[in-house]
């Protein structure tokens, strides 16, 4: 038992020890540190939290049921969370965002309808943007906004996601700022 202690306390002594804190504060300019993988940034205003999930993020104000910037990759071939379609390399936008929203739709999303779906650029590629509305499970109505391009061989996806009433407007240029700034390098 003596010697756990001490390895612990030697581990925490020379920083080897993860942060303690799951969410921590990001802005305003957020740019991933993956060592080996693609490197990403976005600006996200002050006063929002972040957590790192892989190679995405989590990214919320007010805390993630309220409102919520997510940011994935998402690798052709490989299983996604929750739909059994699956990413194919070279599809067109209109077909990924069948693929990402069926994704949503299978995770639990009640009644999800597709408002809008239009051609849209993310990191300066040929993509797709689609709005959302659904229930969650208790009910609420939620809005989403949710956008996948193609850059390299690799799938990106953005998406904004709040209640309908109240955060989802209120929070809706913020997502527009961070999707602007969004690069890939």
């Amino acid at each position: 038992m003596r010697v756990v202690a001490a390895l612990l306390l030697a581990l925490g002594l020379t920083g080897c020890m993860g942060p303690q804190t799951p969410w921590d504060p990001i802005g305003p300019r957020y740019a991933s540190s993956n060592w080996f993988g693609p490197k990403y940034a976005l600006d996200i205003p002050e006063g929002w939290l972040k957590l790192n999930a892989g190679e995405g993020l989590t990214s919320t104000r007010d805390g993630w049921t309220l409102q919520k910037i997510t940011v994935r990759v998402l690798d052709p071939d490989k299983p996604l969370g929750h739909t059994k379609k699956t990413l194919r390399a070279g599809m067109a936008p209109r077909e990924l965002a069948e693929v990402l929203v069926d994704d949503v739709r299978a995770s639990g999303a009640h009644g999800l309808s597709v408002v809008e779906t239009k051609p849209a650029t993310l990191a300066g590629a040929k993509g797709f943007r689609a709005v959302l509305a659904y229930k969650d499970a208790e009910g609420l109505g939620r809005r989403a906004v949710l956008t996948g391009a193609f850059v390299g061989d690799r799938v990106w996806q953005l998406a904004y996601d709040a209640p309908e009433r109240v955060y989802f407007q209120k929070d809706l240029p913020t997502f527009e700022k961070a999707l602007a700034s969004f690069t890939v390098r």
